[in-house]
């Protein structure tokens, strides 16, 4: 990330995982994985409107926190005009938190027939946003 953003806190991750993998033959493996994923001060993209800081930067407003404007060239045809703005930077916010948590299921099987190997594969993920 460019720039400073000096009311972000930094994320902190709280992350746990599991798993088996089970052969019951030469040629047959499943695997199962449990993860759990909780981050606190997610750095999200900040949800204002850029048609509702465009109004109020041309209103003379204050601006919300974290939001810059650049303003657009001057009008040679109307200067008394208010200058539009050309860049809306909205920046980014810290939200509370986000946790998710899944499951990964895989099957793989591994087979000569005759005259060749064949390989089957399948998977499986449940996830969870909390």
């Amino acid at each position: 990330m460019r720039g400073k953003c000096s009311n972000l806190k930094p994320e902190t991750a709280t992350n746990f995982t599991r798993g088996a993998l089970i052969k019951p033959t030469s040629w047959l493996n499943f695997s199962f994985d449990y993860y759990y994923i909780k981050k606190s001060n997610y750095i999200a993209a900040n949800p204002v409107s850029t048609t509702d800081v465009a109004e109020a930067y041309l209103a003379n407003q204050p601006l919300p926190a974290g939001v810059s404007v650049t303003p657009d060239i001057p009008d040679t045809q109307n200067p008394n005009a208010p200058v539009r703005p050309a860049l809306i930077n909205l920046g980014y916010i810290n939200t509370n938190k986000v946790e998710t948590d899944g499951v990964d299921f895989s099957v793989s099987a591994n087979h000569r027939l005759p005259g060749r190997c064949m390989t089957c594969a399948g998977s499986a993920r449940s996830v969870q946003l909390m």
